[in-house]
C-alpha cells in the first residue's frame, strides 16, 4: 500500500500506525501489521490481541515482526511504496519524525477521548498506546548496591549489555541518553563504557535473553521489564 495509518508506541512514547482494510461478510481480509518480535512472542500481548481483534473486525491479522522499532523503520525505507503494511506498531517518539518523513503514513482519523490529558496529544498520524522509560535493569539477588545514575554505571566495572542504535529503539535511546548527560564528552564516555561492555546486540530480546541467562550485571531495557517479572513470575 502506498500509505497506511499510523499509531505511536510510547517507550519513552511508543508509536503505532493504524489502518484497517474493509472486510466482506463472506471472507476475512488480511490486515498486515509491522511490529517488533517481543510483541508477538508467546509471552507478549500480540497473540491475545490478535484473537480478540479478529473476533470483531472480520479480518485476518497478520503480524510481520522484526527485531525492534528502528528495524521497522529501516524496513519501510527499503520497501518504500512496495511495503505490505496496513499498520505499523512499535515506532517510539524518537523515531516519529523520521517515520513521518517516509511519506507513507496516513492520518489515523481516530478519536482518542481516553488518552491522559497531560499528554496533550495532537498528532494526526500517530496514536500512543504504551509508555515506559529506558533503564538499566539488574538482578537484585546478585547486586546489593546498584548504580544510581548513568555516570555511576559508566564509571563502574559492572558488565553491561545494550543494543545497537542503528537497529534498536533502546539502543538509540541510550545514544540520546549519553548525549544528554555527557554532551561534548560523549565520545570519552562511550570509550569508558566499552571497557566493560559484554556485547552490543541487534535487538532488545537478544540482549534481554542473554541477561536472563546471567550474561551480564546490567542490561538496557525498560522500567516495565521488572514490572513484568513481578506480575508474571512474582520475582
Amino acid at each position: 500500500m502506498a500509505k497506511f495509518k499510523s499509531a505511536l508506541l510510547a517507550s519513552a512514547v511508543s508509536l503505532s500506525a493504524g489502518g484497517m482494510l474493509s472486510a466482506t461478510a463472506a471472507q476475512a481480509e488480511p490486515l498486515n501489521v509491522y511490529t517488533y518480535d517481543s510483541f508477538v512472542s508467546e509471552w507478549g500481548p500480540g497473540p491475545k490481541l490478535e484473537a480478540a481483534f479478529e473476533a470483531q473486525c472480520n479480518c485476518d491479522v497478520n503480524f510481520i515482526a522484526v527485531d525492534d522499532g528502528v528495524s521497522i523503520l529501516n524496513r519501510l525505507r527499503v520497501e518504500g511504496e512496495k511495503n505490505k503494511a496496513d499498520v505499523i506498531m512499535g515506532i517510539d517518539d524518537a523515531l516519529l519524525e523520521e517515520t513521518r518523513a517516509t511519506g507513507l503514513i496516513a492520518e489515523h482519523k481516530v478519536e482518542l477521548p481516553e488518552l491522559r490529558a497531560e499528554l496533550n496529544w495532537q498528532d494526526k498520524q500517530f496514536v500512543p498506546f504504551d509508555m515506559g522509560y529506558f533503564a538499566f535493569v539488574y538482578d537484585a539477588d546478585k547486586i546489593a548496591e546498584p548504580a544510581k545514575s548513568l555516570r555511576e554505571l559508566i564509571n563502574s566495572d559492572a558488565s553491561v549489555i545494550y543494543q545497537d542504535p542503528r537497529t534498536s529503539t533502546p539502543g538509540q535511546g541510550l545514544m540520546m541518553w549519553v548525549e544528554s548527560v555527557y554532551g561534548d564528552e560523549s565520545e570519552a564516555a562511550w570509550k569508558q563504557l566499552s571497557q566493560h561492555t559484554v556485547t552490543v546486540t541487534k535487538g532488545w530480546w537478544e540482549a534481554y535473553s542473554m541477561f536472563l541467562e546471567g550474561g551480564a550485571d546490567y542490561v538496557l531495557s525498560y522500567t516495565t521489564s521488572p514490572a513484568y517479572h513481578v506480575v508474571v513470575e512474582e520475582k
